[in-house]
């Protein structure tokens, strides 16, 4: 299988033009795989190639494989990409600090992948995730992932808990952009307290006051 898939990425490299992907990953992820272009103008009528080349030994291939699985939303991908969420988690390379820098960008791409194809089941798995991480860039992922899982009562939920417990500005306002993907007014109680946090920026806190007034107006 490993042959077949490198045989079928040499073959693109002569076929497909060198051209950057437009889907949504773009606008989370900075780092950019040579693989990308060979992956544009593939849909889920490849979706065989796709998830063999989540088990390629070439992390390049893997991170290009999850990033187009996650712009076209192919949920017939998601015990594979649970696969690659495994092998590719810190706790699974404990004590090998190389591959954990090697396998760094997949695992963050997974975690978003999987709350693009997920459901609700999902939500507990990718939360119990922020309690077992110090990592700002792995819990800020996590938080894209709860969004992206929208709607679903579970994420929201652990999204409405961590406005009582987040402390970095960027993952609050990560938080806030994951809570308006799910539209509830349920979220409005836990962002009033989230406001009166003294941890908080004045400016931050008239981001908050607009959200709720959004919320106010527009929540389910």
């Amino acid at each position: 299988m490993k042959k077949i898939v490198v045989g079928l990425v040499v073959l693109f490299s002569f076929v497909i033009s060198s051209r950057v992907f437009a889907g949504d990953s773009d606008a989370y992820f900075i780092y950019q795989s040579p693989y990308d272009p060979l992956f544009v103008n593939l849909d889920a009528s490849s979706s065989n190639m796709l998830i063999e080349s989540l088990y390629s030994e070439d992390m390049n291939l893997v991170y290009s494989a999850l990033k187009k699985i996650g712009d076209i939303k192919l949920k017939a991908a998601k015990v594979n990409v649970k696969d690659v969420l495994g092998f590719s988690n810190p706790a699974a390379n404990y004590g090998k600090p190389m591959e954990m820098a090697k396998r760094k960008n997949i695992y963050l791409m997974s975690i978003w992948v999987l709350g693009r194809i997920g459901n609700d089941n999902d939500a507990e798995l990718l939360s119990s995730y922020i309690k077992d991480s110090t990592d700002i860039e792995t819990q800020y992922y996590i938080i894209l992932a709860l969004g992206e899982l929208a709607p679903s009562p579970k994420a929201l939920e652990a999204l409405n808990k961590m406005t009582g417990y987040v402390t970095d500005e960027r993952l609050a306002k990560a938080c806030i952009n994951a809570i308006l993907k799910h539209n509830s007014k349920s979220s409005i109680i836990p962002l009033l307290k989230m406001s009166e946090r003294p941890i908080f920026s004045p400016e931050f806190k008239k981001v908050i006051g607009n959200t709720i007034d959004q919320l106010g107006k527009t929540g389910k």
